[in-house]
């Protein structure tokens, strides 16, 4: 499978369970490949449940982390224009994270919509529930709009 980096938000215990099982399966030899770092878009201190996503990453799996607040990132720019503000913050992003080995990119409750130059700069994988053009929020709120649309 290959070196890969996680991109979460980090924003419940679903965030904190799915790496677990990713990480879990690579230990127990199930799963090939090897997570290189971890970046989340919040910093510590912005909320409890990313907190804890976050100490997890760090104390108990041991990986390295990665944060850079969305939030505290330009937020006039993003009122007003945010294709502008996502290039400009995905660009920050790809700063960050090039001192990693990489191949590709999982988004596994990654809550922002990532900027097209760094999707075509990437190779990257979107655990999100619905296709291209499909219903936009969490996973639960796209699933239950896909069930009640009855979408293929």
């Amino acid at each position: 499978m290959g070196k890969f980096g996680w991109f979460s938000t980090g924003r419940d215990e679903a965030a904190k369970e799915l790496l677990k099982i990713i990480f879990d399966g690579i230990k127990g030899g199930d799963l090939p490949g090897e997570i290189s770092f971890v970046f989340c878009n919040r910093d510590k201190g912005e909320s409890a449940e990313s907190d804890e996503f976050l100490k997890f990453v760090e104390r108990e799996l041991q990986l390295p982390l990665v944060t850079f607040s969305s939030r505290h990132f330009l937020p006039n720019l993003w009122k007003k224009n945010r294709e502008e503000w996502r290039s400009l913050y995905h660009r920050e992003v790809e700063k960050l994270i090039s001192p990693f080995d990489f191949e590709f990119i999982v988004l596994a409750g990654y809550m922002l919509i990532v900027a097209p130059e760094f999707c075509r700069k990437y190779s990257l994988i979107n655990l999100h529930p619905a296709l291209p053009g499909g219903p936009a929020g969490t996973w639960q709120e796209v699933i239950w709009k896909i069930i009640e649309r009855r979408e293929k």
